[in-house]
């Protein structure tokens, strides 16, 4: 993840979410203190040594997206615990797998799969969902 950070990245889909406890982990690893504790390197910022270092993790922060993949029923259940504190910018599901994970492999269409939607508050969707 911090390889991808360092290019350039502004965003990590975080697969198979299925608590708080993963998205707490991605918090951990893509932003910066007081948020996070992603790793500090003079050498992304392009005006290092010309900028406020405060104002570049301010703004790196804020730019970061952190996505939420749900592709697992305990994902569905969990929806609630897993966007509460916030840090979570979207949710997205996984049909293919959460139909797998619901007992169904590959039947999207599957009215639990179809479902999903539903189970996600509408700011938290991506898409039209």
């Amino acid at each position: 993840m911090l390889r991808a950070l360092d290019a350039g990245a502004m965003g990590i889909v975080v697969p198979h979410v299925r608590g708080r406890a993963d998205i707490d982990a991605t918090i951990r690893a893509a932003r910066y203190a007081p948020e996070g504790m992603r790793s500090l390197n003079g050498g992304r910022d392009p005006g290092f040594g010309r900028s406020d270092p405060a104002e570049y993790l301010r703004r790196a922060n804020a730019e970061i997206m952190v996505i939420a993949l749900l592709e697992d029923a305990e994902g569905i259940e969990a929806i609630d615990e897993i966007l509460a504190p916030g840090g979570v910018d979207l949710v997205l599901p996984g049909p293919g797998d959460l139909s797998q994970s619901y007992g169904a492999p590959w039947q999207v269409r599957h009215p639990r799969v179809q479902a999903t939607p539903s189970a996600v508050p509408a700011g938290a969707r991506g898409g039209n969902g």
